[in-house]
């Protein structure tokens, strides 16, 4: 009677067409020294492109205002004012101050514009997407956003 013939006898794991054989030192144990400087240079590599792409964005200049994805109005920041925007739904408030726009109030109903704050630097933005109504602020150097990805 032959190995492959009885059933109860399993050929060893590093044989088996199903699995790759194994490296020699096998898959664990400690990393060597090309593993360790191309960790560090990761490390040290992360806060240098947090800080590049997301740190501290230019101040905008002006506020970009979008009523159903056409420009309604292109105002500046330096000059305080309330506006008041048509939309799908109603009126919605904004209020520009200190170079900053934020939504006032809204028609909608779970008010996530108005939650969304002030936005000063270039490159933020904020929508009443019922309401069909987008505020962004624009400036010289747009600041990278994970939406425009």
């Amino acid at each position: 009677m032959s190995e492959t013939s009885n059933p109860s006898i399993v050929p060893p794991l590093a044989k088996s067409p199903l699995r790759p054989p194994f490296p020699k030192g096998g898959w664990g144990g400690f990393p060597t020294r090309a593993d360790i400087v191309i960790l560090l240079l990761a490390l040290a590599l992360v806060p240098y492109l947090y800080i590049h792409y997301w740190g501290n964005g230019a101040h905008g200049e002006q506020a970009r205002i979008l009523v159903g994805g056409k420009e309604f109005a292109r105002v500046p920041l330096y000059k305080a004012q309330r506006l008041e925007v048509p939309g799908a739904l109603g009126v919605s408030v904004l209020e520009i101050k200190d170079g900053k726009i934020r939504f006032i109030a809204s028609p909608c109903r779970g008010k996530q514009c108005v939650h969304s704050g002030w936005l000063g630097l270039s490159g933020e933005f904020a929508a009443c997407l019922p309401n069909r109504i987008s505020a962004q602020v624009v400036g010289r150097e747009p600041r990278f956003d994970a939406i425009n990805f």
